[in-house]
């Protein structure tokens, strides 16, 4: 343990998901009281007719074995066909070297074995299979990511410092990262890291404080911990460390200021940090006022490392101020910021338009007013799922026959049906050959 200089300190916007692999998994338990299932025990339907007008046809490019959101609400798709996406492209983060692009179909990349993905406010990055090469562009005004051409909007060009690379950090800001072979995470330029450790199996990066875990179940924090977001008791300034006593981690995913990890045999989910729209996910609590001075009303909790009643979860992500998870039985359940659809009396949890949970703070922005879920809801109307990803009021998941559905606000073509029309029931976007 030891304090990281703010220098040190990756102030970036990320989060991506992580997928789980455990081989054969066991049954799921019992959704307890505190997972809210309104399903009201029946099974999923399975796949469901498109919500588009009959003059939308998917992308038939799949099976997906991937998918991706970050920046300004943009999303990727990684198939055998190539890398697709869709969405805001501004900046020209799509390759294009244009400002103002907005793709509302999903649209081939150009680029060739495509392995990851990760997607920034300003700029977009791939990462090839062989030789291993990282990849971005978009606005590089600030010389950031490629010195030798600042002040320009760039095409695709190849990052040094990070070849040979097995991942991407997937939602960025600025600077592009990635795991090296070694286990090492390395950004560029490297003075940005504070995840000073070997044998990383994932990193989450947010404004303010990053979270990896190691293979050996480990996970490390650095960065702020105003709210205990790195599960130590909270305190100013920066820290960096070790959380203690967790040692089974297998993923990770954090906001602001909350961080949640899947944990041992029973894959179960635990959160710390900060919870003011119910993004602990565990009901609701006495207000403690960690936050009294910057919080709207103060009406603020912090919690230390706790177990949700959600397990055998497969995959984790994070949204805007909410989380999301899968379970081994492809079932998606969600809790925190319920952003509300568009024009419309649904919400993008599905949980339509019956009483819920009022946020904890006023939002100025109308349009995305917003209601809360303070423990995991199920979403219902979806086909099992094997990933979800989200951007605000936008959601898509990836479904287990390697199909795409998305719903929710379209405003930029962020659904990628071919249309600027919100959804309240899943679309269909990618599908798999006929």
């Amino acid at each position: 343990m030891g304090n990281a200089t703010p220098a040190l300190v990756a102030l970036l916007l990320a989060s991506c998901g992580t997928s789980i692999g455990f081989g054969s998994a066991p049954a799921p338990s019992d959704a307890s009281a505190d997972l809210l299932d309104t399903s009201g025990g029946a099974p999923d339907s399975g796949p469901l007719p498109d919500a588009g007008p009959p003059s939308v046809e998917p992308l038939r490019s799949g099976p997906v074995r991937r998918i991706v959101s970050g920046g300004r609400i943009t999303f990727c798709a990684l198939s055998s066909a190539g890398a697709y996406c869709w969405g805001n492209g501004h900046f020209g983060v799509f390759g294009d070297a244009q400002r103002g692009t907005f793709w509302d179909r999903p649209q081939r990349l150009p680029l060739d074995e495509v392995s990851d993905i990760g997607i920034g406010s300003t700029l977009l990055c791939a990462l090839l299979r062989s030789p291993g090469d990282v990849l971005c562009a978009g606005d590089n005004r600030s010389g950031s990511w490629a010195p030798q051409a600042a002040r320009e909007i760039l095409p695709f060009t190849v990052i040094p410092g990070l070849h040979d690379s097995t991942s991407l950090v997937r939602r960025i800001f600025e600077t592009p990262g990635a795991i090296r072979g070694d286990g090492e995470v390395a950004f560029s330029p490297p003075a940005l890291n504070c995840l000073a450790v070997r044998g990383v199996l994932s990193v989450e990066l947010a404004v303010g404080h990053s979270c990896a875990v190691l293979t050996s179940g480990q996970v490390y924090c650095c960065g702020y911990n105003r709210y205990g977001q790195l599960g130590v008791p909270r305190s100013d300034g920066y820290w960096s460390g070790f959380v203690p006593g967790i040692n089974d981690a297998v993923a990770v995913a954090t906001s602001e200021t909350t961080t949640c990890v899947v944990r041992g045999a029973e894959r179960r989910v635990w959160c710390w940090g900060y919870d003011s729209e119910g993004q602990m996910g565990v009901g609701p609590a006495p207000v403690d006022g960690c936050d009294l001075e910057f919080s709207l009303r103060g009406l603020t909790r912090c919690f230390p490392p706790t177990a949700l009643a959600l397990d055998h979860v497969v995959y984790l992500e994070k949204g805007w101020n909410n989380f999301c998870a899968v379970r081994d039985d492809g079932s998606v359940w969600c809790w925190g910021v319920n952003y509300a659809i568009w024009n419309s009396d649904q919400s993008s949890f599905l949980d339509g338009p019956a009483e819920r949970e009022s946020c904890q703070r006023d939002t100025p922005d109308v349009r995305h007013r917003s209601y809360c879920r303070s423990r995991p809801v199920r979403i219902q109307g979806i086909p099992p799922a094997l990933q979800i990803v989200s951007a605000r009021g936008t959601v898509c998941i990836l479904d287990r026959t390697g199909e795409v559905w998305c719903w929710g606000d379209n405003l930029l073509g962020e659904l990628g049906d071919g249309t600027r029309v919100s959804r309240t029931v899943p679309v269909r976007i990618i599908a798999r050959p006929e």
